[in-house]
């Protein structure tokens, strides 16, 4: 039987194994040796996401779990290494948690629009969005990373005001409707949809989105 000195002298795959026989001191190591990669998916999200309310705990904890799950489900036999795999699942439940978070914070965002044709002189404007079942604009993105990015800068760019008139405009109000709802006049509401497409835009733009 191996004892805690000698298990920190084995490779990911030994590790793994002594885990599946209940070898608690081999599942330690294990967290403690993947801690950095931990760390390090958080470093890379954390900036987008503290405008979400998310902090680095947060995102530290989705990494944790993502780990536990690659120690619990890596397969040996699969192309893969255990690095990469754990790499994979720790980057995946943080991201997990930053799409949950931009549900919640800003729907109308987080259903892809369009906002391409926005006509902001019109009342009867409105924006045309494509539901994620028949294809929208993550479709034109190289990968999940470049989408959550996308909602995120939008996110930042966005003030309090403008995230509001979306949110509105998303219900189908008309200009005047949204302008009554927020206390505003009609014209900050058409100023604030021309500025919502500009960001919009220039987000895009950002990611090369065409």
């Amino acid at each position: 039987m191996t004892n805690y000195k000698t298990e920190q002298n084995l490779n990911d795959y030994e590790l793994i194994s002594l885990v599946s026989e209940q070898n608690e001191h081999a599942h330690e190591i294990l967290i403690k040796k993947y801690d950095h990669i931990i760390k390090k998916n958080v470093n890379e999200y954390i900036n987008g996401a503290q405008t979400l309310g998310l902090d680095e705990n947060d995102l530290y904890q989705e990494g944790l779990i993502g780990l536990l799950k690659a120690i619990k489900t890596f397969n040996e036999s699969k192309d893969a290494s255990f690095y990469t795999y754990a790499n994979i699942c720790i980057s995946s439940c943080i991201k997990t948690l930053i799409r949950k978070s931009l549900s919640k914070k800003n729907t109308p965002l987080n259903n892809s629009l369009s906002l391409d044709n926005l006509n902001q002189s019109s009342d009867n404007d409105y924006y045309n969005f494509i539901p994620e079942e028949k294809g929208d604009i993550s479709d034109q993105l190289s990968d999940q990373d470049d989408f959550i990015e996308l909602l995120i800068n939008i996110n930042k760019m966005l003030t309090s005001f403008e995230k509001e008139v979306l949110d509105l405009k998303m219900k189908s109000l008309k200009n005047s409707e949204i302008a009554i709802r927020l206390g505003k006049d009609k014209r900050s509401i058409e100023n604030a949809l021309s500025r919502i497409r500009i960001k919009y835009k220039k987000a895009k733009n950002d990611l090369r989105i065409s």
